[in-house]
């Protein structure tokens, strides 16, 4: 919510309990719901991991965000930064974005940290394309 609300967003706060969302921002009129998550620094420094979704833990079932939020504000305290990444699309679980190359060279189907770095400047809107 700092993040968001230093660039000069407008950031509000849902009423009451049980949302699949933490935040709206109010993008020039259009709202956006967010679900912040903490990432995970892998031990070598070469990707961070965050769950894309809650956990039942009376039935240990998983349930998706997809719906329910628009986007993924993830925060790395490994890396220092915030990180908007769609919800459409994510898989259950958890989702790797990527800080250095791959040793093994795989290119296809990687996602780089670095074309998720939260710098305030760009219209949320955007952000779910």
């Amino acid at each position: 919510m700092a993040t968001m609300v230093k660039a000069g967003k407008t950031v509000l706060l849902p009423w009451g309990d049980n949302q699949r969302y933490d935040l709206v921002v109010d993008e020039d009129g259009k709202f956006i719901r967010i679900q912040c998550k903490t990432a995970c620094l892998s031990r070598d420094g070469s990707y961070i991991r965050f769950r894309t979704c809650s956990m039942n833990c009376l039935t240990w079932s998983r349930r998706s965000y997809d719906g329910g939020a628009d986007l993924f504000a993830v925060y790395c305290e490994g890396t220092g930064e915030v990180y908007i990444v769609p919800v459409r699309g994510a898989p259950l679980g958890s989702y790797n974005l990527r800080i250095t190359e791959a040793k093994n060279g795989q290119k296809i189907g990687i996602k780089r940290a670095s074309d998720f770095v939260f710098d305030g400047s760009k219209n949320l809107d955007s952000c779910l394309k």
